[in-house]
């Protein structure tokens, strides 16, 4: 099969960490995977480094196309045909209809594009922690000289990190925050200890023990969920629904993107106890059980296909 990872420079690490995960669990199955995609230099250079085929659009042929990710490169668009199947396992991309099934965490606009183009449609909310099998969870969250992670997913595209460092700032139970892929340029008003960390494939033990996550409303959001890390979202207007089961459920915490400000940041994170609670209710739900059900899903749809029981 092959598996098409969106991994460009402005797509985060989301996607890329997801699908490397998923793969591993399905080379574990036995299936055979070549990976393809919309590669930035440090993502290409990941995959090269954890030992997978990468191939070019023009060598995509197959039974079998996976896709991760929000588009795909026109030229690869033009050989999708190729495939007998094609799965989607983002919950938004931009031309659902070239899909035979969807395999997402939540019913959205492309999902229900997938649906009158007549494929077929599994949602699960349990999807969004695909991949993830932690071995560092948050045990408990401190009343005091609390570390907090930030990670906006995609970068800094669409919130600004300074608004945020400068609400967190505010917070007298906060010691430090350790902010990761800016550039470490902050401005002067900014007044706690800050520190700057580079994206890299050990992530989570490179923050180590943080009591709080500030991200966007990307898959970074799970990775601290599944962690038992509290979390807050950053969400931007269209991309409320992707993740409302969870917003609703109260498994996170959320601010709209069009409310962001310094003062709705420390307001919300200040309230240790609030976070204590929802630590303590993570680590009841053990999300991270469910790392392995998409590639399980995925597997049973393959093994469907070829008639193997």
């Amino acid at each position: 099969m092959h598996f098409y990872i969106g991994a460009g420079e402005r797509d985060g690490s989301g996607h890329l960490n997801r699908s490397k995960q998923v793969i591993a669990q399905l080379m574990a199955f036995g299936h055979g995977v070549t990976v393809t995609g919309n590669f930035s230099r440090g993502a290409r250079a990941t995959l090269v480094e954890s030992g997978y085929e990468i191939s070019v659009a023009a060598d995509a042929r197959g039974d079998v196309l996976i896709v991760d990710a929000t588009s795909i490169l026109p030229e690869f668009r033009s050989l999708s045909d190729a495939f007998r199947k094609k799965i989607l396992i983002s919950p938004v991309f931009d031309k659902g209809e070239i899909f035979s099934c969807a395999m997402t965490r939540a019913h959205t606009d492309t999902t229900a594009d997938v649906i009158k183009a007549g494929g077929r449609v599994v949602i699960d909310p349990r999807f969004a922690f695909a991949g993830l099998c932690p071995d560092q969870i948050c045990e408990a969250v401190r009343p005091r000289n609390r570390v907090v992670g930030v990670c906006i997913s995609g970068g800094e595209s669409y919130a600004d990190i300074e608004t945020i460092l400068e609400g967190l700032s505010r917070v007298t139970s906060i010691k430090k925050v350790i902010v990761v892929g800016h550039n470490g340029a902050i401005a002067n008003n900014v007044d706690c200890e800050i520190s700057f960390l580079s994206a890299n494939n050990d992530l989570w033990g490179a923050l180590g023990h943080v009591d709080l996550f500030v991200t966007g409303d990307g898959l970074m959001l799970f990775e601290a969920i599944a962690r038992a890390v509290p979390a807050i979202s950053i969400v931007r207007p269209n991309a409320h629904h992707k993740n409302r089961f969870f917003y609703e459920n109260g498994w996170c915490k959320k601010i709209d993107l069009e409310s962001l400000s310094s003062k709705t940041v420390s307001r919300l994170a200040e309230d240790v106890e609030t976070w204590q609670t929802l630590n303590a209710l993570l680590h009841k739900k053990n999300f991270a059980r469910y790392g392995s059900l998409l590639a399980q899903q995925i597997d049973a749809e393959l093994r469907n296909l070829h008639g193997i029981s």
